[in-house]
């Protein structure tokens, strides 16, 4: 009987821890998805701002998102400039699909182009050699929030590792972003000046042709001139010296 009993209870306890799993599982899984659902609202609003992510603990940020359908969303991501270091036209304000089932919520902010998300899931501990999260970045301003981030703390991860590029100051990216800029003003100043070119050289080989094209009517009208002059100096019997003479004259004139 006691041996019955104990058994009863294992089962109970069994049972109890397996119903506490399940309700922990469902808990995480249900903050992970307010999480998720807050870096797609800053993709839809503020892509650059940093969030406020107190009320999520530093061991979640470092989980992976479950598998579940719940986690591949639909996003509308909003208006960003071009990247400066990719040349890339802005990113247009259309609904993407993005499959983040699996992803770690720094990949998923790398994937959706958070800059800001990024700088503060590194500064709580989301460590992005775990989430392989830097490849993922959608943009030029979210793989700077990376290098930036490295910067200011080179110890911090193993950057490298992380295949995270090399670091790089306010000062570096505003150095890059004014020698792209400036290159990009000498290109358009080409692109002015081959167009101011070819419109030269177009007008002048109309002009070439619309010469052409009088010289050739002048032509034309000067053969019928004569042709005329031959019908009327034959009706009117001119001989061979009237006819030099009468064509002289009308040189002449």
């Amino acid at each position: 009987v006691e041996v019955g009993k104990a058994v009863e209870e294992e089962e109970v306890e069994g049972k109890e821890e397996d119903l506490a799993a399940r309700e922990e599982e469902a808990r995480v899984e249900a903050v992970q998805l307010e999480l998720l659902r807050k870096l797609c609202d800053l993709a839809a609003t503020a892509p650059s701002s940093e969030p406020d992510l107190s009320t999520f603990d530093d061991e979640l940020l470092n989980l992976p998102f479950p598998q579940s359908a719940d986690f591949s969303a639909r996003v509308v991501p909003a208006p960003t400039p071009a990247a400066s270091d990719t040349g890339a036209a802005p990113t247009s304000s259309a609904a993407v699909a993005v499959n983040l089932r699996g992803r770690h919520p720094l990949a998923a902010a790398a994937q959706l182009g958070l800059p800001g998300a990024v700088t503060s899931l590194l500064a709580r501990g989301a460590s992005p050699g775990r989430s392989h999260a830097y490849p993922l970045a959608r943009d030029g301003p979210t793989r700077d929030a990376f290098r930036l981030f490295r910067h200011d703390h080179p110890q911090r991860y193993a950057w490298d590792a992380a295949a995270v590029a090399p670091a790089a100051s306010k000062e570096d990216l505003a150095g890059r972003d004014a020698n792209a800029a400036a290159k990009k003003a000498r290109a358009a100043a080409r692109k002015r000046e081959v167009k101011k070119a070819a419109a030269a050289a177009r007008k002048e080989r109309e002009k070439a042709a619309e010469a052409a094209r009088e010289a050739e009517r002048a032509e034309a009208k000067r053969v019928e001139e004569k042709r005329e002059w031959m019908k009327s100096a034959e009706g009117r019997g001119l001989n061979l010296v009237q006819k030099a003479r009468e064509r002289a004259a009308m040189a002449a004139e």
